[in-house]
């Protein structure tokens, strides 16, 4: 602060890894639609020792009634 006081907060932090399939179940709930999917970036396909997912996806366009 300008007057040197010094405000100290201790937050918690949370971190959990999710599931390839949550993210795409939360991709579809949002209109989105998964294009390529990628388990590291020289784009081998997902696998059981994948570590990381390279997810492409679009969203869908709505037709207008």
């Amino acid at each position: 602060m300008q007057d040197g006081r010094v405000i100290k907060k201790t937050l918690t932090n949370h971190t959990h890894f999710v599931r390839l399939q949550q993210v795409t179940d939360w991709l579809g709930e949002v209109g989105f639609e998964i294009e390529k999917l990628y388990g590291n970036y020289s784009q081998d396909p997902v696998s059981e020792n994948t570590n990381r997912a390279i997810i492409y996806a679009k969203k869908i366009k709505k037709d207008k009634d």
